[in-house]
């Protein structure tokens, strides 16, 4: 009986057609099925058949098959057919991390690191152990996977993790990668060791991963170090340094900041476009002079783009006198 026909006498009244298009069903070969599926799907080159095959596949043939259908799937060189296999896995709930945890120890690095790229969505204890575990595979794209997707799960208990690695690893690629990640999830139980450690680096690559991180997790003393890397490497770091004094400054607001990185912080917000990084550059630059930045605060509210005359008002209000506070405020 065809499986059109089957489906119709379901649908019928009648108990002994019923009956029959069931017992038709049960005959079918599901992974015979499943098999022809995926040959129209690795070898048709067109979008619209494979969007028709991938929801028999998700709808009717996969929950009556095995898992390692899927697998091979998953190791498409095809990102369509990569994709639509992760929305199969999903589907099949507890299968899909078991599924996971085996394909992360695949003998092809591309599939292992892709594996890590599909975990970034998921924050449950048994995906971050996954991840984790990845970090000791031999392979440094997989390890520099594994670093990332932690960093953007933000799960603030994985940093102990990558601090670790941090410590043992030796490819540069990585180490940026870690301290990068720790930034990312604002977590770093010993950051004041690792600043000690990069505080002398001198390898640009390093610098600028260090510098962010300097900027999540920095204490005023480090204004010194920032100094340092604007003086030695100029303009080649200077947005860099400039967002690190920006957010240090945030979480220590009584703090005045030195000359020297007051300039920095000018020079970077000439070379901006952005909106935003204006506003957060001329914020930075009057709140680090405190009240020496009256005047100047005065005329921005005034004379300044939108972004300064947003940053400027912020300050007078901290800092400006009851008329600086009014919308009606007079204009030096």
């Amino acid at each position: 009986m065809e499986i059109k026909t089957c489906i119709e006498n379901i649908c019928q009244e009648d108990p002994t057609l019923q009956l029959e298009a069931i017992e038709a069903l049960n005959d079918i070969d599901f992974n015979a099925l499943t098999e022809c599926l995926l040959k129209i799907l690795e070898n048709n080159p067109d979008l619209s058949v494979k969007e028709k095959v991938f929801l028999l596949l998700k709808n009717v043939a996969f929950p009556r098959t095995n898992i390692y259908q899927v697998e091979r799937m998953f190791k498409s060189d095809e990102p369509f057919i990569r994709n639509a296999t992760i929305e199969i896995l999903r589907q099949a709930d507890a299968d899909f991390l078991s599924t996971m945890s085996r394909l992360a120890q695949d003998s092809d690095k591309d599939i292992r690191k892709f594996v890590l790229d599909t975990l970034v969505e998921h924050s449950s204890r048994e995906a971050i152990q996954i991840v984790e575990n990845c970090l000791n595979d031999s392979a440094p794209i997989v390890r520099q996977a594994a670093v990332e997707s932690l960093g953007n799960m933000g799960i603030q208990k994985s940093a102990p993790a990558i601090e670790s690695q941090l410590e043992i690893e030796t490819n540069l690629m990585i180490q940026c990668t870690c301290l990068e990640a720790l930034a990312t999830m604002k977590c770093s139980p010993n950051s004041k060791a690792i600043i000690d450690r990069f505080s002398n680096e001198q390898n640009p690559m390093l610098m600028f991963s260090f510098v962010r991180y300097l900027g999540a997790f920095g204490y005023p003393e480090h204004f010194a170090l920032l100094e340092k890397f604007v003086a030695e490497k100029g303009s080649m770091i200077l947005q860099q340094v400039a967002s690190a004094a920006s957010s240090i400054l945030n979480r220590f607001d009584d703090v005045v900041l030195s000359d020297p990185l007051i300039k920095a912080l000018r020079d970077a917000r000439e070379k901006q476009s952005n909106p935003n990084r204006v506003w957060e550059l001329t914020r930075a630059i009057l709140m680090g002079m405190k009240e020496k930045a009256l005047d100047e605060a005065r005329t921005l509210a005034c004379n300044g783009d939108e972004s300064e005359q947003m940053a400027a008002r912020e300050y007078l209000e901290i800092y400006g006198t009851p008329e600086d506070q009014t919308d009606s405020m007079e204009c030096y």
